[in-house]
């Protein structure tokens, strides 16, 4: 190596920033430590219940120690002490405690309820007539059946229990009797001989039965259901009707809606 030449160290560009980021990364490493100190705190807000439980406390102890108690119940006790009194044989107390001595109880119990007859007809299965139906197979056969019931009652209580059953048929029959349509003759006290005639009659009144809406286009007819109960020459068998005390007749129409044992 000769005098007139140098040596030259250089670093390139790109290496030198390689070295100065690995510095900066590993500077933190050297620095000491530093420590943050803080007091924990919690802090809560009871909306002075607290403070005011505490004062109430304190305030129950002060009169369980104190003699408030004793003045306000000494007096009420006093008071009921001083109304306690021995009785005298002039007192007026005495004379009513042997009052129930030749007193006599006897049990009471209410009346029994008095229910009309067609209504114990319904209610008692054992005793009922012919006509009324268990189950609804029987009500769509005899849809248009029904029975007239009557009682009779003469003067001296005797009392005259018939059922007439009214069938289909027999309705139709009775369309004949152009008056008494849909009546049914009855003997109500069992002497074979007819007394009153029982039914349901259509009446229609020809003066306010029917109408016409929207002009002429609709005619309307409203008829009547009469319950109708007519006496059969009544001159001939005044006997029954001098002796009657009362007479109750009804139209009984029985349905039922499912079996008797459901």
């Amino acid at each position: 190596m000769t005098s007139g030449q140098s040596i030259k160290f250089g670093i390139k560009f790109p290496e030198f920033l390689t070295i100065f980021f690995t510095l900066m990364l590993m500077s933190p490493s050297l620095s000491p430590f530093s420590n943050a100190e803080a007091e924990n705190r919690i802090k809560s807000d009871d909306f002075e219940v607290l403070e005011d439980l505490t004062d109430l406390l304190s305030e129950r102890n002060e009169i369980l120690n104190s003699n408030l108690i004793p003045n306000l119940a000494e007096p009420k006790i006093e008071e009921i002490s001083n109304s306690v009194s021995s009785s005298e044989s002039q007192n007026p107390i005495l004379s009513v405690e042997n009052v129930t001595e030749s007193s006599t109880f006897i049990e009471t119990r209410p009346p029994n309820p008095v229910h009309p007859s067609p209504y114990e007809l319904l209610t008692n299965t054992s005793d009922r007539p012919p006509g009324f139906v268990d189950n609804i197979w029987q009500t769509l056969f005899n849809i248009t059946e029904y029975i007239i019931w009557t009682k009779y009652t003469d003067s001296e209580g005797n009392e005259i229990e018939s059922f007439e059953p009214v069938t289909f048929s027999a309705s139709l029959i009775s369309l004949l009797r152009l008056e008494d349509a849909l009546l049914h003759s009855v003997d109500v006290n069992n002497d074979n001989i007819d007394d009153i005639d029982v039914g349901l009659r259509i009446s229609w009144n020809p003066s306010d039965g029917w109408g016409f809406e929207d002009g002429l286009s609709k005619l309307w007819i409203e008829p009547g259901i009469q319950f109708s109960i007519k006496v059969i020459d009544e001159g001939s068998n005044d006997e029954i009707w001098s002796d009657m005390n009362s007479l109750q007749v009804s139209l009984i129409k029985a349905f039922s809606y499912s079996d008797p044992d459901s």
